[in-house]
């Protein structure tokens, strides 16, 4: 009933490439020869930040300074932790809760040995048949450029936003982002900053890629939740020995079986929300029967879910999922190891909490030998967003202004964004990407070859610009109270 779904989207166009300005957004041509200027700068960010080149994102926010005259004239502008950017724009009602946009300037290595498979070299910012090319490309200095370029054109066209706006941007997301957003976050829960919503990258746009929808329609999925991160140590510790003489009880053999165990009993799968709003939202383009299916959970609530549970993409979006990623034992041909350990990786439902979560592990593995304990930070799934809600309706809003026609609905993300640290800043949380996704190109951050179709670009320019408008303006539907 449902193709893949991708939690994080790009868009491949082929009409011909022509330059100019978006339908309400900043010029293009300009802005996507800044967007490949911000993809030379090597700004990747370590799990030790002592590894992460402060030179590096220094040299970058000097780029911005220059890139954004007017934005950092006329915003003040605060440096967070070691690299953290926060921008503040004060509207003229600072009773209004404000809006807050987020992106990260920090981008994943790239593996050395994969440098003769880029067809540009990774931090060029070639632009290219059609492309920007760098590492950084999707994920997701496309957005932190696209907000700061859409701010920068608002003050020269004069906009003065009645609803002040924050603009922040981490340095360390894709290693959890404790020192960069969690940093802004508690920042601004000190000062005593409570927004009315906040937008953060997750979600996106698929076109073609969604069974029963009208192949020519775009449908955009806004996140309105994430799942919660925990990565776990399994250890069994033995005797060991020599080869020769086995002993009863080998660290190896029992620490496979209870791997085996974990993938023979999943957690269980559920219907919650935002599932059941999503599958009416895509429903209402799939035609009757349909429609009807996704429509009335309570009676075909069964098949439904057998149909997510056949792929992996829509099952991570029912049930909680655990990924071995790691497994370590023995140094030498001949020597029974005394210890064997493995890393489990679970992304949470919301509702799973990490004691929950840890308990279905000890219950199926069902054995006293093996050892579990946190490794590293976890964080629990933040709460569902509502609906229902001014913040959602704003976002539609911008979105069909960007892809005209858009079936638009609730989605769920298996992966963790920045905005989770928020939580304590806003209850109404989005995750939407501008972009979208096709058959032949559903987005490559993280990857060889990592680049975004430039007509790509303009749409990212057109709906933060949109957005920010709209809701920081006087017609936003945002509470006024």
């Amino acid at each position: 009933m449902i193709a893949r779904i991708p939690a994080l989207c790009s868009l491949l166009l082929t009409a011909a490439l022509t330059f100019g300005a978006g339908p309400s957004g900043p010029p293009l041509e300009s802005a996507v020869q800044r967007f490949s200027k911000s993809l030379t700068f090597r700004t990747v960010s370590h799990a030790d930040p002592a590894a992460t080149d402060r030179l590096e994102l220094a040299r970058f926010h000097a780029f911005l300074r220059e890139a954004f005259p007017l934005v950092h004239s006329r915003l003040e502008c605060r440096l967070i932790g070691q690299s953290a950017l926060l921008y503040h724009w004060p509207g003229t009602r600072p009773s209004l809760k404000p809006l807050i946009l987020l992106a990260h300037q920090d981008v994943v290595a790239v593996d050395e040995a994969t440098l003769h498979q880029w067809t540009h070299p990774p931090f060029s910012g070639v632009i290219a048949d059609g492309f920007v090319w760098g590492r950084g490309a999707r994920d997701f200095k496309p957005g932190l450029m696209a907000i700061l370029e859409s701010a920068e054109w608002l003050l020269q066209q004069g906009f003065v936003p009645e609803r002040s706006l924050y603009l922040a941007f981490g340095d360390d997301e894709e290693v959890q982002g404790y020192g960069g957003a969690g940093a802004v976050a508690g920042h601004l829960a000190a000062a005593g900053v409570q927004a009315e919503l906040i937008l953060d990258e997750g979600g996106g746009v698929a076109l073609g890629m969604v069974g029963g929808v009208d192949p020519r329609r775009p449908v955009a999925m806004i996140a309105v939740a994430e799942k919660g991160y925990l990565s776990l140590d399994l250890v069994v510790e033995g005797s060991g020995g020599h080869s020769a003489a086995s002993p009863r009880e080998n660290p190896i053999v029992v620490l496979a079986d209870a791997l085996r165990r974990i993938e023979a009993k999943p957690f269980p799968a559920a219907l919650q929300e935002p599932v059941p709003s999503m599958l009416a939202g895509l429903g209402e383009g799939m035609g009757f029967w349909k429609g009807f299916v996704f429509s009335n959970l309570w009676l075909t609530g069964g098949v439904t879910t057998r149909v997510l549970l056949g792929d992996p993409e829509t099952e991570a979006m029912i049930r909680t999922t655990v990924a071995i990623t790691r497994f370590s034992s023995g140094v030498q041909d001949n020597v029974i190891p005394g210890r064997a350990s493995a890393v489990a990786n679970l992304r949470l439902l919301p509702g799973c909490s990490i004691p929950q979560a840890m308990q279905h592990l000890t219950d199926a593995i069902d054995d006293p030998r093996v050892k579990l304990s946190v490794r590293g930070r976890a964080s629990e799934a933040p709460p569902v967003t509502p609906v229902s809600t001014p913040g959602y309706a704003l976002i539609s809003s911008a979105i069909r202004t960007t892809f005209p026609g858009a079936l638009v609905a609730p989605s769920i993300t298996a992966g963790t964004t920045d905005i989770r640290h928020y939580a304590r800043v806003s209850h109404n949380l989005y995750r939407f990407v501008p972009s979208v996704s096709t058959h032949t190109f559903s987005g490559n951050g993280h990857r060889t070859d990592e680049r975004l179709p430039v007509e790509n670009y303009r749409q990212y320019l057109t709906f933060y610009s949109t957005f920010m408008r709209e809701g920081a303006g006087p017609r936003s539907g945002l509470p006024t109270d």
